[in-house]
């Protein structure tokens, strides 16, 4: 029996560390079954050239960066060929509604461009704060701001959101973040609004580093993501797939060629060793036969390596509640699988702006499980975005969503329920065995 329990355990781990992108080198040998074939044609890549470390131009001409390196790991991945198209940033958006590129290699998501753009899950990270010449004083909070000029790039998110939330503000919008610094310098504007680690890098490019300083003031941390056109949706699902292919390890590895402050740095690993530890300290048997668990142990243990994956969602309230019974291993071990597939595209996809759906006073995701004697009833639900107009979700090719039937259908012989009203809500129940 004990052979048994082992044996449960290790295909829950390795479904755990497959469906997270643990950090294992394995991962590269994910198989692409079920990747669209979208055309033989090179896809083409538009990112910003005045942003480095992340996306530039070095000095042969040639595309560089954090951005660059991801979406050539992409390639590898998925086997697509790939272009980048490096230019400034308005041209990057307006070459995607041309059709001059095909995906957006890294933006924030907004209501406007919903209207007519698809968003990835969530590809980094930035916080954003205010850099100023030390020698027309300092600046410690934005509240300092008002009737002030201040350097933002024209068109871009951190404009949006200072025009809207901070009206007093002088905003001058600019086409460059190297204007924007040397307009600092001169005194045209009292501050500008950028990323840490790309105008720490360009003041040491220009050799302004001792004449800047920054405030303590983190603002608008906001998510990026590739963004396709909206009816583009077999393209989404390709990005999507290729994005799942490559590990946590695989991104840490790269962010850290372009960002040497682990302080900075987006991109989290986690041994699997550390996650077999964790789960195994949780794991309760009954001291009789060895082959039931407390199940609000585990589940909690379950979303807690997931939040823990997932720590760059520091903002989403995840709750678990499951007292009162145990389960046997024969239905405890897909249960977990599925509850970690529908969690992680909760943390992926439920909250593309950071925000919950309408209405709703914070990002929560819910995990439940109760059982009448006869019956279980499992549930995980967000409040976020909710499923894409259309999606019918027993039809969909996602490898995630067709998991989730496989399990819940199939392997336990239950029936589940999609509740799209205020977010989205599934529910899988299924005979006690």
């Amino acid at each position: 029996m004990k052979q048994k329990l082992k044996y449960f355990i290790c295909i829950l781990l390795l479904g755990i560390a497959a469906n997270i992108a643990a950090d294992e080198p394995a991962m590269e040998q994910k198989s692409l079954i079920g990747l669209p074939v979208i055309s033989s044609e090179t896809l083409v890549i538009s990112l910003r050239k005045d942003l480095p470390p992340m996306s530039f131009l070095n000095v042969e001409g040639q595309p560089v960066g954090l951005f660059v390196d991801l979406w050539k790991l992409w390639s590898e991945k998925t086997g697509h060929k790939i272009n980048f198209r490096i230019t400034d940033w308005q041209d990057t958006v307006d070459s995607l509604k041309k059709g001059d590129a095909d995906i957006h290699g890294a933006i924030y998501y907004s209501e406007d461009r919903s209207e007519w753009m698809a968003f990835s899950q969530p590809v980094y990270e930035f916080s954003l704060c205010f850099f100023f010449s030390k020698k027309h004083g300092e600046v410690l909070k934005i509240n300092q701001l008002d009737g002030q000029k201040i350097g933002a790039i024209g068109g871009s998110y951190q404009e949006e959101k200072l025009r809207k939330h901070y009206p007093g503000i002088e905003i001058v919008p600019f086409t460059s973040i190297k204007d924007m610094i040397h307009s600092a310098r001169e005194g045209e504007i009292r501050a500008f609004i950028s990323t840490p680690a790309t105008i720490t890098v360009m003041l040491t490019q220009l050799g302004f580093t001792g004449e800047f300083e920054s405030n303590d003031e983190k603002l608008f941390a906001r998510k990026l993501h590739a963004g396709v056109l909206k009816d583009n949706q077999e393209l989404l699902f390709l990005v999507d797939n290729g994005l799942d292919l490559i590990s946590n390890r695989e991104l840490a590895e790269i962010e850290q060629r372009w960002v040497p402050d682990p302080d900075k740095r987006y991109y989290r690993t986690h041994s699997y060793s550390t996650l077999e530890g964790g789960i195994g300290d949780v794991i309760r048997l009954t001291a009789e036969d060895f082959s039931r668990i407390d199940f609000q142990d585990y589940l909690q243990a379950l979303v807690n390596h997931l939040h823990l994956s997932y720590q760059r969602s520091g903002n989403i309230h995840v709750s678990v509640a499951a007292k009162g019974f145990k389960m046997g291993l024969d239905n405890a071990v897909p249960c977990g699988l599925l509850i970690t597939e529908l969690v992680t595209n909760a943390f992926k996809y439920a909250f593309p702006a950071g925000l919950p759906c309408s209405g709703a006073g914070g990002c929560e995701i819910a995990v439940s499980a109760e059982n009448d004697g006869t019956t279980y009833t499992l549930t995980v639900a967000d409040n976020g975005v909710g499923l894409p107009a259309g999606l019918d979700w027993m039809k969909t090719k996602t490898l995630g969503l067709l998991l989730v039937k496989m399990l819940g259908e199939h392997q336990l012989q239950g029936r589940i329920e999609v509740d799209c009203i205020n977010g989205t809500t599934f529910r899988l129940r299924f005979e006690s065995k």
